[in-house]
């Protein structure tokens, strides 16, 4: 079955978005747990791929790595032209784990809602919806739209 809702997300969601969570697993591969754990990718516009990073050292570290993470990128038959890394998110702690969240917006709310709309079986829709609702704790609309 899950092999099914991933499908099916993959089909729904926005291309954008899609091309999104394909680099995000590839992303996690190419840089290593170290780096997938402070930054992640947010924004991708066909060309230049925009990187959160969570700690303004590992910004300036991670800038210094640039053109070594664009040729592992390629390398797995990305078309990344372009990396730019913004600091972005503040760290909310929960006891020992550490979580990257922020207040769903009205207009995200209204998306989320659209788009498990067009989902027929309840329990797949809801399971669409809350997977949506955890992305957008961590990301917004602006991140996927360019607005």
């Amino acid at each position: 079955m899950i092999n099914n809702i991933g499908s099916i997300m993959m089909e729904i969601l926005p291309e954008n978005i899609a091309e999104l969570i394909k680099i995000n697993s590839i992303y996690s591969i190419c840089v290593g747990k170290r780096i997938s754990k402070v930054s992640k990718p947010i924004k991708f516009d066909g060309r230049t791929l925009t990187v959160a990073v969570f700690d303004n050292i590992w910004l300036q570290e991670l800038s210094f790595l640039k053109q070594d993470i664009l040729e592992r990128l390629n390398s797995e038959n990305l078309n990344v032209k372009e990396i730019k890394f913004i600091h972005k998110f503040k760290p909310v702690s929960s006891g020992k784990k550490q979580l990257y969240q922020r207040k769903i917006t009205e207009k995200e709310q209204v998306f989320i809602d659209r788009f498990a709309s067009f989902i027929d079986d309840e329990e797949l829709r809801e399971s669409y919806r809350r997977a949506l609702t955890s992305y957008f704790k961590r990301y917004s609309l602006k991140d996927f739209f360019l607005e």
